[in-house]
């Protein structure tokens, strides 16, 4: 499980595998926020990761408009 302090969103997220609760054979990813949980299956947790590191490289390096 990883833990990630995020102080914006009102605590720490977690970050652990589940199985899927009509499934126990199938493993899902847990995402669980304050106040809310996740349940994504492997390939949506990996297009999250990416869309997180890309928001991530945006935020560092925003883009400059060519004009004002």
């Amino acid at each position: 499980m990883a833990v990630i302090d995020a102080r914006f969103s009102g605590g720490h997220l977690e970050v652990t595998t589940a199985p899927l609760p009509h499934d126990e054979a199938e493993q899902m990813v847990e995402v669980t926020l304050p106040m809310n949980v996740a349940l994504l299956a492997p390939d949506e947790a990996r297009r999250l990761a990416i869309a997180l590191i890309e928001a991530a490289s945006d935020a560092e390096h925003p883009t400059v408009p060519d004009w004002p």
